[in-house]
Order: structure tokens, then C-alpha cells, then sequence
């Protein structure tokens, strides 16, 4: 905590936060309030929590890029936030404002918006690959034109003529199908085509970040229903999503970090821009090792996904390290039977 106000912009750290809890008030209508009816309800939809619902589900829904796994995640944490309600006053909230405002409203919005976007870009590259595959056709017919104007030459005449258009013809159409491939630079070097803004070069810029986007935007099927190996491994990948939006409020509580903080945002950005590389060779791990009988044994996880879980252990730990003494409240008995009972019918 004290590490934490040295660091830029952290003036207001190392302070006890006053955590506010959203479930002392539940009714949505206040008569005797004089100049707003639905008090309550107006102040929690002010609270900056509600945007940070829905651009937090529209980044997951590039990342995972399903909505049956989105929509799964986001009634996911309304449990979580039931489960840990005694340790956090955060997660003590309204039903309305669990299962109304959060799920039905700002995280549908917020994966609705995130999958338009996947599809969009997913389309774009569909389109372009398709103009890649018109243009290799029309390299080959050219090609094949070369060869038939080739052979009517006449005996004894110079076949370079028919031997250039040929090589021409193709390698024009090679060419033109090259430049219509949707194409991702993993180059280090700056392209040539790089500008220069405030002295700082554009190019570099853009193929840093695109380091750590994945290579195509395809929609994920992750067929959580196809067997059980499948189904558990999704519920890896659930269990870690999960783990992740939990660890948001353990590691500020446990810190004195504000939720307005830049920290805060600058966690989520980290996140996002490492979630999808790695979410990305998760999928095509359990693709590959679907594939092959006992491919999950053979099969390698990515470099990418592996940091990711080795973040989360961090972050886990650090919760752990420094949340000692600050939950007092027992776990709850029903929390304790519902979550045995989960475990018994997942298993």
C-alpha cells in the first residue's frame, strides 16, 4: 500500500476506502423523496460501475467471441458476487440491480455491441480472402492462356515471346492476389508505407500492438455441450474469466485502490490486449488436441495463455497475501451446501 504512493497519479492510495454497498436500500419507488420518485434507482445508475459493465463485457465478447459463454459469464458473476457478498460490501447489491441493471441490461448491451464488432471484422477478412481466391483464379486462367497461346507457335520458331507473356500473366496475377491477402505484420521493422506524427513513428507504434491481437477474428465454437472433455475445458476457461473479474475487487479492497483509479484501467487494458492472443491459442489448443486421440497430452498451450495463468496466480496470491484480517465474516452455510451441491452435479 504504501509502495503504491510513489507511483504516478497516486495521490489518493494508501488511504482506507469507504466501500459503499448497493443492497441497504432495495425499493425502486421513494414517495418521500422530494424531488426524485426512484432515488435509488437514479444512484445507482450513476454509478460509474454501470459503464465500467458495459465496455468490461463488450471487451470480453472480442475476446471470447461466443455468446453462450458470454451470457454463461455473466450470471456466472452474479453468483460470485453472492457467494463472496460476506467478504465484500461491494457485491452487496438489489435483485434488480444483479439480474435487471447488470445482466439483462449493461452486459447484454455491452456483448452485443463486442460481437457486432467481431462479426464485422470477421466479414472484412472473409471478404478479402475471397477477393485473394477470385484473383489466384484469374492468375491461373491467365496462366493457362499463356500456355495455350505457347503451343500455338509453329515448329522451329523462338518460344521466349509465349515464355514471357507467360511468366508476366502469372506473376502479375500472383502479385494481385498477394496484395488482396488480408495480411498481419509481425515484423519488427517499421513497414514502408510508415508516417511520421510528432516524431514518433506511426508504424513501429502499430506493429507493437498488433503483437497482441490474434491473427484472424473468427467467431469461436467452443461446443461446450460436445463431450465431457470439452465441457471441462471450457470450464477452465470459465473458472479463469471469473477469477479474473473477482480479483478486480479483492486486489483494490485489499490495496486502497479506488475503482476510479488509473490503475484499475490500466489492469483492464493489460488484460484485454493479453486476453486475446491467449484466449486465442486456447481455442486452437483444444481444436488441435480434439483432433488428435490423445492429442491432450501431445498438444502445446501457447506462450501467451501461459502468461496469463501465471498473471493470475499473481494476482491470487497477492489477494491472498494481503487480504489477512480483512474478511471477519464466516462463509455462510447455504453458500457452503449450494456450491457442494454445484460441485456434485458437475462432477
Amino acid at each position: 500500500r504504501l509502495l503504491l504512493k510513489h507511483l504516478p497519479f497516486s495521490s489518493d492510495l494508501g488511504v482506507p476506502l469507504e466501500e459503499r454497498s448497493y443492497g441497504e436500500d432495495c425499493r425502486v419507488f421513494t414517495p418521500e423523496h422530494p424531488t426524485n420518485k426512484m432515488a435509488v434507482v437514479w444512484a445507482t445508475i450513476n454509478d460509474e460501475f454501470v459503464v465500467a459493465h458495459v465496455l468490461g463485457w463488450f471487451g470480453k465478447a472480442m475476446v471470447l467471441r461466443s455468446y453462450t459463454l458470454c451470457i454463461l459469464l455473466s450470471v456466472g458473476f452474479e453468483v460470485m458476487e453472492v457467494t463472496f457478498r460476506h467478504m465484500l460490501p461491494n457485491f452487496n447489491e438489489c435483485w434488480w440491480d444483479s439480474w435487471v441493471l447488470d445482466v439483462l441490461i449493461c452486459n447484454f448491451v455491452g456483448i452485443y455491441a463486442g460481437m457486432a464488432v467481431v462479426n464485422r471484422l470477421n466479414n472484412d477478412r472473409r471478404n478479402a480472402l475471397n477477393s485473394a481466391a477470385a484473383s489466384a483464379g484469374a492468375a491461373a486462367a491467365a496462366a493457362a492462356a499463356a500456355a495455350d497461346a505457347a503451343r500455338g507457335f509453329p515448329r522451329g520458331t523462338s518460344s521466349d515471346a509465349a515464355a514471357a507473356a507467360y511468366s508476366a500473366a502469372v506473376a502479375n496475377a500472383s502479385t494481385a492476389a498477394l496484395n488482396a491477402m488480408p495480411m498481419r505484420s509481425t515484423s519488427r521493422s517499421p513497414p514502408a508505407t510508415a508516417r511520421r506524427v510528432g516524431g514518433e513513428d506511426v508504424g513501429i507504434v502499430r506493429s507493437i500492438l498488433l503483437q497482441f491481437t490474434p491473427g484472424t477474428w473468427d467467431v469461436y465454437d467452443w461446443g461446450v455441450h460436445t463431450n465431457p472433455r470439452r465441457f471441462s475445458q471450457c470450464l477452465v476457461l470459465c473458472a479463469m474469466v471469473l477469477c479474473f473479474d473477482v480479483s478486480a475487487f479483492f486486489l483494490k479492497y485489499a490495496l486502497w485502490v479506488p475503482p476510479s483509479h488509473v490503475l484499475n484501467t490500466f489492469r483492464l487494458v493489460l488484460w484485454f490486449l493479453m486476453g486475446l492472443p491467449a484466449v486465442n491459442e486456447y481455442y486452437v489448443f483444444m481444436q488441435r488436441s480434439a483432433a488428435k486421440k490423445h492429442g491432450f497430452f501431445l498438444e502445446k498451450l501457447g506462450a501467451y495463455a501461459w502468461t496469463l495463468v501465471a498473471t493470475m496466480l499473481i494476482e491470487v496470491l497477492v489477494s491472498i497475501k494481503f487480504g489477512r484480517g480483512l474478511y471477519p465474516n464466516p462463509c455462510p452455510r447455504h453458500i457452503v451446501v449450494g456450491w457442494a451441491a454445484a460441485g456434485v452435479v458437475i462432477a
